[in-house]
């Protein structure tokens, strides 16, 4: 299989300086577009040689294959390469049988200590610290039930997963007990490349056509099958399409399930259990009136939820229906192990797996929706904080996006059954929410809220309860005490005070905890976020 693999680990050419044997050695890369960059490496051997030659990764190691010409100055020789984006390790052979590694370039790798050039995507300071590179899993041949498919008839109309006729009855990508495969559809004319991702390291496969009858760029339907047993566990991947002029990434539609990397979606590498839950996405969702950016919606579907999609192998509930949790900041609240800022997201996808597992907290569907560069504004108490109708976000949510969630997805629509959650303004506008609409939203999380801002009467949280008065809503608020502003405390306890005075009863609608210490980010909500969900569909 004519298959081609990179691994990318940084956005620049990591060269350096260090002393070798006597030689000397450089790299230089001058970036083309379209992910290829004219690389030239130079290598300026010990005395005593007939012959220069450079091998690599890009040319299976060959020690013949690549003969380097000598330089004017009669010492050094050069040979120039054009390659792709990507991870490559090399060294150079003298007289056929002496390998040097590159002794200006202090990158390291493997037992041999292969010299390394990164032409990626990270910082070259992150790769060079980190020091760790996963290994690139061997590409292996498709398993029979994929090769059955693929060779089968074309048929239509079925919901199972379905790229360009070829009908698979399984989500992707493919698990087996020793290999993962994907497949993709390509547009017309476009290669496809598999761009897996870890915490440190970047892996591009190009895919190979499938559609056997069809050739070349001509073929649309694309994939590769990968050992599993080399696969890095925190993997997660997307597809990209080139013409040669422009690359797009692009989200894996029949994902079993999605989640975010720095604050995007990518398809997560899962094998469908009915011990987990999984996340769907919907692309680029705006408002009717065009009033708001569109953003991505990410979907959390509790284990055991069931559909159309489902392996029929899994013995999954397709009839009951769901509370659902509204989250803000959308793209934060899954399992990133870094972003946003560094402290990672929430994980709400794994904690929720693991209370509802454990059956402390009933199965429920969550909705994350992205955030966007005017977050402050929509998060906002607005021109006025005593009216919903005027907050263009919160009208958005109650009849754009809920109905489309209950009309996809089976949920239990009554406002009993619906809140929304989020943390500093994400709290905010889920406080103003509960207050303004609990004919939408029953109950109302919010962590580390920030209290502290005006609409343009310069009316606020306070004057917001003092108007509303007692409403039908459950509400659960918290803050930590550390840093400068005590993370809002002082703030969020006297709004549980006023609450308490106007009728919310402690430990039955109304909760309050704060977290000693906790400072005001994504680690310390996530340490919590299982006491809000307790109080959101706890078992009574």
């Amino acid at each position: 299989m004519n298959v081609h693999r990179i691994q990318i680990v940084s956005a620049m050419l990591l060269v350096g300086s260090a002393v070798g044997q006597g030689a000397l050695g450089s790299v230089k890369a001058v970036d083309l577009g379209g992910d290829q960059f004219l690389v030239t490496f130079t290598f300026e051997p010990p005395a005593d040689m007939n012959s220069v030659n450079l091998a690599g990764t890009f040319n299976h190691w060959n020690p013949t294959a690549l003969r380097m010409q000598a330089a004017e100055n009669g010492k050094a020789y050069t040979t120039e390469l054009t390659l792709r984006r990507g991870r490559y390790e090399y060294k150079f052979v003298v007289n056929g049988s002496e390998w040097f590694t590159d002794p200006d370039n202090p990158i390291r790798v493997g037992p041999n200590e292969n010299s390394l050039l990164v032409l990626g995507e990270l910082s070259a300071q992150t790769a060079i610290e980190s020091g760790r590179t996963a290994n690139m899993p061997g590409q292996m041949e498709h398993p029979p039930e994929i090769k059955t498919a693929i060779d089968g008839p074309r048929l239509c109309g079925n919901k199972s997963t379905r790229i360009f006729g070829v009908q698979f009855h399984f989500p992707m990508p493919y698990i087996t007990d020793s290999t993962i495969t994907f497949i993709a559809k390509a547009p017309h004319g476009h290669s496809a490349w598999l761009d897996i991702m870890t915490p440190s390291s970047r892996f591009g496969y190009e895919l190979e056509p499938l559609d056997k009858a069809v050739t070349g760029l001509d073929s649309l339907i694309r994939g590769i099958t990968l050992d599993r047993k080399e696969f890095p566990s925190d993997a997660t991947y997307l597809f990209k399409y080139s013409n040669g002029e422009s690359t797009k990434s692009s989200v894996d539609p029949n994902a079993w399930s999605i989640t975010s990397r720095a604050g995007q979606p990518v398809g997560a590498i899962i094998e469908p259990s009915v011990k987990a839950g999984r996340i769907r996405l919907i692309e680029n969702l705006h408002s009717p009136d065009q009033s708001l950016r569109s953003r991505d919606i990410y979907i959390y579907l509790p284990p055991g939820y069931g559909d159309t999609y489902t392996p029929s192998q899994l013995a999954i509930d397709k009839e009951s229906r769901y509370p659902v949790v509204y989250l803000h900041d959308g793209q934060n609240c899954w399992d990133d192990p870094s972003e946003p800022f560094g402290h990672g997201g929430w994980a709400i996808n794994l904690i929720a797996d693991k209370l509802i597992n454990s059956g402390e907290v009933e199965p429920f569907i969550a909705v994350g929706i992205a955030n966007t560069p005017v977050r402050l504004k929509e998060y906002g108490p607005g021109e006025d904080i005593l009216s919903a109708d005027s907050h263009v976000y919160l009208q958005f949510i109650a009849k754009t996006l809920k109905p489309l969630i209950d009309e996809k997805y089976r949920t239990l629509p009554g406002p009993e059954h619906t809140s929304m959650m989020g943390s500093s303004m994400g709290g905010a506008i889920s406080f103003q929410g509960a207050m303004l609409m609990p004919d939408v939203f029953g109950s109302a999380a919010c962590l580390s809220t920030a209290f502290m801002f005006k609409d343009a009467n310069d009316k606020g949280y306070t004057e917001l309860v003092e108007h509303r008065g007692k409403q039908p809503v459950s509400l659960y608020l918290d803050s930590g005490t550390g840093g400068r502003h005590q993370d809002g405390a002082p703030a969020t306890r006297a709004m549980v005070e006023l609450l308490k005075a106007i009728g919310w009863q402690p430990g039955f609608d109304l909760e309050h905890f704060e977290d000693e210490g906790a400072d005001h980010n994504e680690r310390a909500w996530r340490a919590r976020v299982d006491r809000p969900l307790r109080f959101l569909f706890g078992k009574d």
